[in-house]
């Protein structure tokens, strides 16, 4: 009721269709060409793209977390991630990328007229244990203005874990995979 309040008082109410429902579930085939979803996990983001009618044409997708298991989602049911962009907002660092379903790439990927989009199929090859999947592949290869600041960030939450460790902690299979991280970042500036 709140949004439909805000659509009328806003004079939209005879172009935004307001539903309450879980995620796409609330949408029926054909509907859709494709959605925007941001500021959950990517494992929500997931569960929403498994459990909508059909698969889209195309996802914007700004997961919180989950980055990589989102990605490699994505690639797994036949989506190539065509774009992805680095921003800031009152201090906060985000991410967020297009995933194109494949057979839709001449309309919304690198062949189209208009594209912004990468060639690149840099996820089709990228062993599943790359911390590219959690930080862009295409922004490493990219390298966007917020790019040195953005890894400086994961560096910093990754070290931040780590301080939080106590000595016993610091010989476990979770204080080298946060270290091994650390370098990997450290190598991507």
């Amino acid at each position: 009721e709140s949004a439909r309040s805000y659509v009328e008082s806003c004079g939209l109410a005879d172009k935004v269709d307001c539903r309450l429902g879980d995620g796409l579930k609330v949408t029926e085939k054909g509907e859709l060409n494709g959605a925007i979803c941001c500021g959950m996990g990517g494992f929500l983001m997931r569960d929403i793209v498994e459990e909508g009618p059909e698969s889209l044409e195309f996802y914007v997708l700004q997961p919180q977390n989950g980055q990589a298991e989102l990605r490699q989602y994505m690639v797994e049911k036949g989506y190539r991630i065509v774009k992805e962009i680095i921003m800031k907002d009152m201090g906060k660092m985000y991410t967020a990328f297009v995933a194109v379903r494949s057979d839709c790439i001449d309309t919304y990927g690198d062949n189209a007229s208009y594209s912004i989009y990468s060639d690149d199929a840099l996820y089709d090859t990228l062993p599943k244990t790359s911390i590219l999947w959690s930080v862009g592949a295409l922004l490493a290869k990219e390298k966007p203005a917020l790019w040195n600041e953005y890894v400086d960030f994961l560096i910093y939450q990754r070290q931040c874990a780590l301080d939080g460790m106590t000595v016993e902690l610091s010989h476990t299979e979770k204080y080298k995979q946060l270290q091994h991280e650390i370098d990997e970042l450290a190598n991507l500036r």
